[in-house]
């Protein structure tokens, strides 16, 4: 939801927006134990989707 009003925001002033995000938690794995447990990962996957984006901007 927080990346949904930075879009809108960048959208309504006519700024170019693009967000990365990655899931920490699933329906069987849910609540601050689950982002906890799950948060280093999704930020290296982050990490490398950003790198493979940054790559084909070349």
């Amino acid at each position: 939801m927080e990346t949904a009003s930075v879009a809108h925001v960048c959208y309504a002033n006519k700024i170019p927006f693009l967000a990365i995000r990655t899931i920490t938690d699933t329906e069987e794995e849910c609540g601050d134990e689950a982002f906890k447990k799950n948060c280093k990962e999704a930020s290296i996957k982050s990490i490398k989707i950003l790198k493979a984006f940054l790559k084909q901007l070349k």
